[in-house]
């Protein structure tokens, strides 16, 4: 009985689908893909590197390493601010839909 199902599985291994049949979930995922890359992780690459830089419009960006977060976190009195008013933004609609539940 142990040979006969190794001789299937043997069968069952050596069959080998035809190109479309194994392409065609990746040619469905593609679309997905593309979009992920050129989309979502281009833009998010780009704008890490952009934070390490001094750059404008007009001339090429300049690497200044942590500078620039180190300004933000330690010398910009705006950004408790932005905090402040992030967490409201987030915070806001939560407390909203929370009571609309409780109604």
């Amino acid at each position: 009985m142990g040979h006969m199902t190794e001789m299937k599985s043997e069968r069952r291994a050596k069959v080998e689908r035809p190109f479309m049949v194994r392409a065609a979930p990746w040619l469905f995922l593609l679309p997905w893909i593309i979009g992920m890359l050129v989309i979502t992780l281009g833009p998010m690459f780009a704008s890490l590197y952009l934070s390490f830089t001094d750059y404008n419009f007009l001339r090429a960006p300049k690497f200044v390493g942590l500078s620039n977060y180190i300004r933000m976190f330690a010398n910009d009195p705006r950004y408790v601010t932005s905090l402040l008013v992030t967490s409201l933004v987030v915070t806001s609609p939560v407390v909203t839909s929370a009571a609309a539940r409780l109604a």
